[in-house]
């Protein structure tokens, strides 16, 4: 587990800090977050996210490359037309699970 967890708590609890009229400013929440859990309150939720991206992002890279190989002559070097697509419905199949 990454910063990019910290990240994504730290965010939604700004989010829900403003639309309760809570102070939602990053050093507010940060020190909130400590004072209720310590450093070990920043990976709260963390293992919930990971369950979340892990399988979004391996959508995501299968449904490019499959797409990518359907498309191009060398899917080695996808055009910006061609890698536009391809991560579209890359985009498309990670939200298919999530």
């Amino acid at each position: 587990i990454n910063a990019e967890y910290m990240g994504e708590l730290l965010k939604i609890r700004q989010q829900t800090a403003i639309s309760r009229g809570a102070d939602g400013s990053f050093v507010s929440t940060l020190k909130q977050i400590i004072s209720e859990g310590g450093v070990r309150g920043l990976y709260r939720g963390g293992f919930a996210t990971l369950a979340r991206d892990v399988p979004g992002n391996l959508c995501w890279f299968g449904a490019y490359e499959v797409t990518k190989r359907a498309i191009c002559e060398d899917p080695r070097r996808p055009s910006v037309g061609q890698a536009l697509v391809a991560g579209g419905v890359g985009g498309l199949g990670m939200w298919s699970v999530q």
